[in-house]
């Protein structure tokens, strides 16, 4: 019996010294190499290349916000002698892209609560979300023209 709790407190020790001393390696190795060190004028940078890249951002969405609401605006002023039923789906499918295009620009301006890690998949969600309401409205026009 005292053989095994020897055996367990030893194995425990064992752990413990490896799992402290692999810990203080890497930190030796991440003070030891200037290379890998992160100093503050880097995370500044990194900071001022974040808040730069999420107005570009911002703009550039803004904009095709802007573009999509006026052809939106150009479609709705076009009449064509279709049928009743004919309108209605086509009133119905422009208010429907209005809305979408409304709630992306609601999105866009509550994106500066975005947080800093999230911000990728925000913006590949957002610039997805952009397209497929450009192609939507592309189609409707195909459509109506013809």
């Amino acid at each position: 019996m005292e053989n095994k709790i020897l055996k367990c407190v030893l194995i425990g020790s064992l752990t413990f010294a490896a799992s402290i001393s692999f810990g203080q390696g890497i930190g030796k190795i991440l003070r030891t190499n200037p290379d890998s060190v992160i100093t503050g004028m880097d995370i500044q940078q990194a900071r001022i290349d974040s808040a730069a890249d999420y107005r570009q951002f911002k703009a550039a969405a803004e904009l095709k916000i802007s573009e999509n609401q006026k052809n939106i605006n150009a479609l709705r002023t076009k009449t064509s002698a279709s049928t009743q039923e004919t309108k209605e789906r086509y009133d119905k499918n422009l208010t429907m892209l209005q809305e979408k295009n409304a709630a992306l620009k609601a999105r866009i301006g509550a994106s500066g609560q975005t947080a800093t890690i999230e911000w990728p998949s925000f913006k590949r969600e957002v610039n997805h979300e952009l397209h497929e309401l450009g192609r939507a409205i592309k189609t409707i026009t195909a459509e109506h023209t013809l």
